[in-house]
């Protein structure tokens, strides 16, 4: 399993591919599975890191019921498995595009054991800057 850190920024071309940062691909030589992350934002996972969202996913539907449920079946039904070509890049499907609100530039994030696409607007206004605050009080 694989672990991601940084951000950069990126653009999807005219037939909705996305090139991941060099520093990311080899996490995806075998590809990934492309999913709606919690928020409004997607996550790419290597295989070893889908099964452990899977089992995750799982355990919840077990415990918490139809809620989570729902939860997980909307994940597997949106997951889309994806092949990552030579030069980083794969097809974000419409339906996910559509999720994220992802149209030109793309915010590429390490998360972590996932690799997280935002619109940066979006990323800007739940992720950065109430980070960038939080760190201020603490510094403070």
């Amino acid at each position: 399993m694989s672990r991601f850190v940084g951000n950069y920024m990126h653009t999807l071309d005219a037939k909705s591919r996305l090139i991941l940062p060099a520093k990311f691909r080899s996490g995806f030589q075998l590809g990934g599975y492309l999913s709606p992350d919690a928020m409004t934002s997607l996550a790419l996972r290597d295989e070893a890191s889908f099964d452990l969202k899977c089992a995750e996913l799982e355990r919840a539907s077990d415990t918490h019921g139809s809620e989570a449920r729902r939860a997980s079946q909307f994940f597997h039904a949106m997951t889309f498995q994806v092949e990552v070509d030579r030069q980083g890049r794969f097809v974000v499907p419409k339906n996910l595009l559509e999720h994220a609100n992802l149209t030109d530039e793309v915010m590429v994030v390490g998360y972590g054991n996932a690799v997280t696409f935002w619109n940066p607007a979006t990323f800007a206004a739940e992720i950065q800057a109430p980070a960038e605050q939080t760190m201020a009080k603490d510094l403070l």
